[in-house]
């Protein structure tokens, strides 16, 4: 087993798990939001707060789900599109272990994290990668403000369990919901959260 040093590049392997992550980012439009009154700004706050509480007494801390997953992958010469099917078992806080299986069910690509390393195994090719999450390297493929050591609460829609300050309140004008901007306590990172009070 090889170390994997924070400047060489990750594997192609690894990508495919930073590329499910980002499936959601890609092609995302620009919010359409009205003001709120200061008013209607604390009912909404008040009922984020609540439903935050609700959530960590009645959900539960794993997931355990079949995946198909269409990964682009972009090379020095050609860029092409690669389909994995497998499974992805998540844990609190930041525990994910993904398994991509061939047409008999076989493993071909096994990652993992526990929120502070990855595991990378290419089945196919024999090899296997460790390193930090802390790394340049898996940093330069995450979105900015993703957070490995709570990577559950991300791919599960939840929020992770530390202080979040609300910024600015805003009135979604498609739909009858709230744009929540929001600060995280322990890493300051500013994110946009879709909330509906009913």
């Amino acid at each position: 087993m090889r170390r994997f040093p924070d400047f060489f590049p990750l594997p192609p392997t690894f990508i495919s798990l930073i590329l499910l992550l980002l499936l959601q980012g890609c092609a995302r439009q620009v919010l359409q939001t009205s003001p709120v009154s200061q008013h209607e700004a604390q009912i909404t706050k008040s009922a984020f707060t609540r439903h935050l509480e609700k959530y960590q007494d009645e959900c539960g801390c794993c997931i355990d789900a079949e995946v198909n997953v269409t990964v682009f992958i972009s090379g020095w010469f050609n860029d092409h599109t690669a389909k994995l099917s497998g499974y992805i078992q998540a844990m609190e806080p930041g525990y994910i272990k993904f398994v991509a299986l061939n047409p008999l069910g076989q493993p071909i690509l096994i990652l993992l994290t526990d929120g502070k390393e990855f595991k990378s195994f290419n089945i196919l090719e024999g090899k296997a990668y460790i390193g930090s999450t802390d790394s340049v390297t898996f940093k330069k493929f995450t979105p900015p403000g993703f957070d490995p050591r709570f990577s559950y609460y991300w791919l599960t829609g939840a929020q992770p369990p530390v202080g979040i300050e609300i910024l600015d309140v805003r009135h979604d004008q498609k739909q009858e919901a709230y744009w929540l901007k929001v600060r995280y306590e322990d890493s300051g990172s500013v994110s946009m959260i879709l909330f509906d009070p009913v």
